[in-house]
């Protein structure tokens, strides 16, 4: 992926355009970038700050069926750009809080995943009307229902995806696929069999309050960090580790009977995925930054 002197790649997080290559956000750069399929820059936009054409921690960024792009700041605004990246169309006051991702619905609904408010048991989808930026509906409150709070709480994000009219999403210390309808409905919880992932389990007290304990404590167990739907066979979920404060990326993939596909703890991190699980798009394995991308594609078997 080609960088300049303003553009420099720290942690990418990345969705297929729609309309052809790649959109980026870097929250560590707090910048937006647009590139075609080969890795050329076409466009890019933003700095460290809060004004209009600045972002504190951008977290996604999607194309809306208006050819408009999307831009969301976790907590400060939603950004909406022109069709090319390059011009600011407005900005938007967030109906809701902490979003962490976000996915097309329908020509007027978006799909939120975040925390609505600070209470952690609020819900945690949401459908947004972008148009008239009021949420339809929230649901989902993993919080509730898991078992250890304060791993919930240290890290609890939700990500989610889109496939037809099923909303696949997944809450980051559990170890489990939640498949709802477009409309909010619950429709099946599928568990990730036994295998290479690692539950967590509660802090002790008496690492509570000790700074490096509490991180031997967070390189103990691994979180979910995303979900992709992979065509009609299931899902391909990206779990981490933490050594020292740094991410280890890890893949496994569970059919929707709830058997398991495969694991790799070796894996490198996938960065995103089409609506159909046909292209995938990694770091390139041993990279020494992660500028470097490798597309492939699910090899079905019998």
């Amino acid at each position: 992926m080609e960088e300049t002197t303003d553009v420099v790649t720290v942690f990418p997080i990345v969705r297929l355009d729609p309309a052809g290559g790649f959109l980026v956000v870097d929250p560590h750069e707090c910048q937006f970038r647009r590139y075609d399929r080969h890795g050329k820059l076409l466009a890019h936009f933003g700095s460290k700050g809060q004004g209009p054409k600045e972002f504190e921690r951008p977290t996604v960024a999607i194309r809306l069926p208006s050819r408009e792009i999307l831009v969301i700041d976790r907590r400060v605004k939603f950004t909406i750009l022109d069709s090319t990246g390059t011009q600011l169309v407005r900005t938007v006051v967030p109906p809701v809080g902490a979003i962490e991702d976000a996915d097309v619905v329908d020509d007027s609904t978006v799909l939120l995943a975040g925390l609505a408010g600070a209470d952690p048991d609020s819900p945690m989808l949401h459908l947004w009307d972008y148009r008239r930026n009021q949420v339809r509906r929230s649901f989902f409150r993993p919080f509730s229902s898991y078992r250890y709070k304060d791993v919930a709480a240290t890290a609890g994000w939700v990500q989610a995806a889109i496939r037809a009219d099923t909303i696949a999403a997944t809450f980051s210390p559990s170890d489990t696929v939640y498949l709802f309808s477009v409309d909010g409905t619950s429709l099946a919880s599928i568990p990730i069999p036994p295998s290479h992932f690692r539950k967590a389990y509660p802090l002790s007290n008496a690492a509570e309050a000790d700074l490096q304990r509490r991180r031997e404590w967070l390189s103990t167990f691994d979180l979910v960090a995303a979900v992709s739907w992979a065509d009609t066979a299931g899902f391909l979920v990206p779990y981490q580790s933490f050594v020292n404060g740094r991410p280890i990326w890890k893949l496994l993939g569970v059919r929707r009977t709830g058997r398991l596909w495969f694991d790799d703890p070796d894996a490198p991190r996938l960065l995103t995925a089409d609506s159909l699980g046909q292209e995938l798009v990694f770091v390139e394995q041993g990279a020494e930054v992660p500028n470097r991308w490798r597309i492939a594609s699910v090899r079905r078997r019998s």
